[in-house]
């Protein structure tokens, strides 16, 4: 179906292939591109479609934004097209993987103003809540671990959301990554008290000095704070304060114990005048990872060995993630990557890393002269892997364009666009989440959000055969050193093994509770290691039941690596926090802050005492033990 915006248009419905309604006869696709195909909401200040993107050849689901404002008199249909451009000014600026991004503005002939904007597969929290009930304590910490870090961005570049409730922040299905929506009522905060203005906000929600026209950055606090609220209990934030006694009562309307420090938190959050909450999201992240920091001692428990392996109570080590230790030292700083990176590999003999971002860009290095990388290559979608052949003969990315790119070359030294040999590997449907070459080269391993596995040949770039069994978004893979099986995981939370020689699934382990991002194997392919969004690290001895558990992140672990010598795990999480452990004792080695973001991948120099570590913050680093 497609979908008229005219709002006049008596029957908006009309067939996928319309070029005109049949009803009122306007055009169906704005600027010749993109075509609405269903509304999806509808606010005070406009309508919102789910559309196609036509001018990209895998026509990509996008949200278009109509400004259409139900208010009368002239005055505020004057501030309501302010804030429409005032949104399309804050998108633009606002560049941050939470935050949904801004690919069009326009108006058309006929005066109407348009956003168009990446479109996010997934609830909204109110609709989880009504559908799946109150939230755990576990899963309110996960929200603000999420999007504290969101509005520290947010608040650092100058803006106040000003309209934060369950309703603006969506949860995507294929991996439950947590998105900040609906800028429209985004401001910038000025260094000069604010003047008394228009009441901007959803009351249930709206700190009280925005009852008069005043937001601060404590403004937005105060309405995660809220928004939790809601989460936890169920019922209105406005029916959580007793007037009679001037206080707050929600812990009345809790049914399960909460973390007296998270209690702590969110009463702060929700305090009435600015100058008793948080004054920065950083400071509420820290209080809210305070509690977390213990060390308990490692206990060994093995499992028995099903053939679907369960979680059971494992060996569980603490680690403290404030204290450097052992002082490693940041080395280099590359900081050419325009937006945020999420992927590395480094080539076997150590010279060659590869990178890619969110902006769509893969980026090669040489790692002797780091100043600028020696090759490049865009796809205009964002890539979320990289991979890099043993010989390195090849180079291959996916992306979120639902394509593996695979790219040969002759030669490393002499060239600046990485453009001969380009071979499009197209067979998924949806997002390419990971790519990895088997350990002579000659198969290409690629999985993402349509749950299956797919396996190239090199050569010629043809489907060699595909694997199904994962029932969410496949995130991490490897290959055993022989090359015989590759082991997979992902959103469902399971480490699955292959025999590829079979084509058939081999054993599945049931890891972690939340979705599985990390995948690393020692050199002898004895150790498994995997890292989750549920704060945790595993490791396995493979031939073996047992396996440990690594606590200590304070929020989800999206990298983890092992050393060559197989000694040292490392594991970086969405805070920006890597931690360090010994492979054979379990036990904590070091911790440090990294990055002020997600540290999305982290490698091992084959040299074995140099990391090499990339964020969101656009940056990749180099860290040596002193």
């Amino acid at each position: 179906m497609s979908y008229c915006l005219n709002p006049s248009c008596a029957r908006p419905e009309n067939p996928p292939q319309s070029n005109f309604c049949r009803s009122c006869g306007g055009r169906l696709r704005l600027r010749d591109r993109y075509l609405a195909v269903e509304p999806i909401g509808q606010g005070g200040f406009g309508r919102t479609f789910k559309a196609i993107d036509e001018d990209k050849p895998s026509k990509p689901f996008c949200v278009i934004k109509q400004f259409f404002p139900q208010v009368e008199g002239t005055n505020a249909a004057q501030k309501a097209a302010e804030l429409f451009t005032q949104e399309a000014s804050a998108l633009e600026q606002l560049d941050y993987p939470n935050i949904p991004e801004l690919l069009a503005y326009f108006i058309t002939p006929d005066g109407r103003q348009y956003l168009v904007q990446e479109f996010i597969d997934g609830q909204n929290l109110k609709t989880e809540l009504e559908l799946q009930g109150k939230f755990s304590v576990d899963r309110i910490r996960e929200l603000l671990l999420a999007i504290l870090p969101t509005l520290a961005y947010i608040h650092h570049l100058g803006f106040i959301h000003r309209d934060i409730k369950p309703e603006n922040i969506i949860r995507r299905t294929n991996d439950g990554s947590l998105y900040l929506v609906d800028f429209g009522a985004a401001k910038i905060a000025t260094a000069e008290p604010p003047a008394r203005g228009t009441t901007i906000g959803t009351p249930e929600f709206m700190a009280p000095e925005q009852g008069w026209g005043k937001a601060f950055a404590s403004s937005d606090l105060y309405s995660l704070g809220m928004t939790c609220l809601n989460l936890l209990t169920g019922v209105s934030p406005l029916s959580l304060f007793d007037d009679s006694q001037n206080r707050w009562i929600w812990r009345d309307s809790v049914t399960e114990n909460i973390e007296p420090k998270l209690a702590e938190v969110l009463d702060k959050l929700i305090q009435p005048r600015p100058i008793d909450r948080y004054q920065t999201a950083k400071a509420a992240i820290e209080a809210l990872q305070f509690d977390r920091i213990s060390i308990q001692p490692v206990v060994a428990t093995p499992t028995p060995p099903p053939a679907i392996e369960t979680t059971n109570p494992a060996p569980v080590t603490y680690l403290p993630t404030i204290n450097t230790r052992n002082n490693w030292v940041c080395n280099y700083t590359f900081e050419w990557h325009r937006k945020p990176i999420n992927t590395l590999d480094l080539s076997t003999d150590g010279r060659y890393l590869i990178s890619g971002d969110d902006g769509g860009t893969v980026a090669i290095w040489n790692l002797s002269i780091p100043q600028q990388p020696i090759a490049t290559y865009s796809t205009n979608n964002a890539i979320y892997s990289v991979a890099i052949s043993p010989n390195f003969s090849q180079v291959a990315s996916g992306d979120k364009n639902r394509r593996v790119q695979l790219r040969r070359k002759e030669f490393i030294s002499a060239f600046q666009e990485l453009r001969a040999d380009l071979s499009n590997l197209d067979g998924h449907n949806g997002f390419v989440y990971v790519v990895r070459f088997s350990p002579d080269g000659k198969i290409l391993a690629s999985g993402g959000a349509d749950r299956r596995i797919r396996l190239w040949n090199t050569d010629t770039g043809k489907i060699i055969y595909t694997l199904d069994g994962h029932q969410e978004s496949v995130m991490a893979m490897q290959f055993m050193s022989n090359g015989k099986i590759l082991i997979s995981a992902g959103a469902d939370r399971t480490i699955r093994f292959w025999d590829l020689e079979h084509k058939q699934l081999l054993k599945t382990i049931e890891a972690h509770t939340q979705t599985i991002h990390a995948l690393a194997i020692s050199r002898d392919s004895k150790i498994i290691i995997s890292g989750s969004t549920d704060r945790t690290v595993q490791v396995r001895q493979l031939g073996t039941s047992t396996h440990h558990t690594l606590q200590g992140h304070q929020d989800g672990v999206l990298s983890v690596a092992i050393s060559p010598d197989s000694k040292t795990i490392a594991s970086g999480s969405m805070d920006g926090v890597v931690n360090l452990w010994d492979a054979d004792t379990k036990e904590s080695i070091d911790s440090f802050q990294a990055h002020p973001s997600a540290v999305k991948s982290i490698v091992f120099h084959p040299q074995g005492q140099t990391l090499i570590t990339a964020s969101w913050d656009r940056a990749i680093k180099i860290w040596q033990a002193s």
